[in-house]
């Protein structure tokens, strides 16, 4: 996409959209994965600020640089560029959808219900606003609402790969591990080429305490696609199935990886409290320590869907690093909000260590032993 955005303008130096696609292009590479490296942004911004100035009537423009400012972290000025592109388009269903994906990041997720809701009444068959419904009532702690707008979105998209990835991660969530399973094999049996689904699957499989089968899914995940996350997951299977040399091994891995990714991206809080984990599994418990307090100070100003997200692994955290009592004070509000389900808990390898401790079984509705 980026070389034929490019001839494109080879072709006509003055053609607006083929400089904001290109700039939507190179941002894409950090938004999905692809190259982390902020030079990306730069490149994407200086690119689409090229296609504003070509044409300033045109929303495509203001919407992509809104996109960037959000993969920035940058939640006010996503929000303004965007206003700038509904102004132009009211009507426009899409646009409308991609700013309430702005508020979502704002407190109490700022306007992203009122926008998603204009969304489908200009579109009332979009999968998409019901996906992010469904996140937002899942982050509010209210299950069912947030089941009913993921099956809506899968009735409404059902070849849609990822539409059913989030159905099968809020199954797995909620601790209803063979649902969860039947639609990982769905995204699976869409796109059998995405190891991103494959991992949702073997995570699936580690809660639901098929611990080898998860293990031959996630060693297919690193050959082919070696990502950090894949590498950690990885080490917990290991973790199960008993070969602490290969736990170390992958969780080393996972590490070298995310010590590159907090560099890069420093007000990341998922990569610090990952760190945190993985340092503090692996003996360096001093720097994990230093992670932890980075992402205790982080993540006060996320929503409450990263917030919900983050506890689990903050809770890990500190459990590795010798923090029973804030690990525990995480648990609690985790139940309290009401996001994992006690059977998601329960079984999280993060927090095996804690299955004999009278407090953690009180909390997850387990009997003392």
């Amino acid at each position: 996409a980026t070389q034929m955005f490019q001839r494109a303008i080879e072709l006509d130096s003055l053609f607006a959209d083929g400089h904001i696609f290109l700039g939507e292009a190179y941002a894409q590479r950090c938004d999905w994965g692809f190259d982390m490296d902020p030079k990306w942004l730069d490149k994407a911004e200086r690119a689409i600020r090229k296609g504003i100035q070509l044409d300033e009537s045109n929303p495509n423009g203001y919407s992509a640089l809104g996109t960037v400012h959000q993969i920035r972290g940058k939640t006010k000025e996503a929000i303004k560029a965007l206003e700038k592109a509904i102004k132009l388009h009211p009507n426009d269903y899409h646009l409308n959808y991609i700013i309430a994906l702005a508020h979502w990041d704002s407190p109490g997720f700022g306007r992203a219900r009122e926008y998603l809701e204009k969304s489908l009444t200009l579109k009332p068959n979009y999968p998409e606003p019901h996906r992010w419904l469904g996140r937002m009532s899942q982050a509010l702690g209210k299950p069912d609402e947030a089941e009913t707008h993921y099956r809506k979105a899968v009735e409404l998209g059902p070849d849609f790969a990822h539409i059913h990835l989030y159905l099968g991660s809020f199954y797995m969530q909620r601790g209803r591990f063979d649902e969860a399973r039947e639609q990982y094999q769905i995204t699976i049996g869409l796109k059998p080429d995405m190891w991103a689904y494959k991992y949702g699957l073997g995570s699936t499989e580690l809660l639901a305490g098929n611990a080898s089968t998860a293990m031959r899914l996630l060693e297919s995940c690193v050959k082919n696609e070696p990502q950090p996350h894949y590498y950690e997951v990885l080490g917990l299977a290991y973790q199960k199935v008993g070969d602490m040399t290969k736990m170390r091994e992958a969780f080393q891995k996972a590490q070298e990886a995310y010590k590159k990714l907090v560099e890069q991206w420093p007000q990341d809080v998922e990569y610090h409290t990952r760190s945190a984990y993985l340092l503090a599994r692996l003996g360096d418990v001093e720097k994990a320590r230093q992670h932890l307090k980075t992402a205790e100070r982080l993540v006060a100003d996320k929503d409450p869907f990263v917030q919900n997200i983050i506890k689990i692994r903050m809770a890990a955290a500190n459990l590795a690093v010798g923090n029973t009592r804030s690990a525990l004070k995480h648990i609690a509000e985790i139940v309290k909000d009401n996001y994992y389900a006690p059977t998601y808990i329960w079984a999280h390898p993060y927090l095996d260590s804690l299955h004999d401790n009278p407090e953690f079984r009180k909390l997850v509705g387990k009997k003392e032993k």
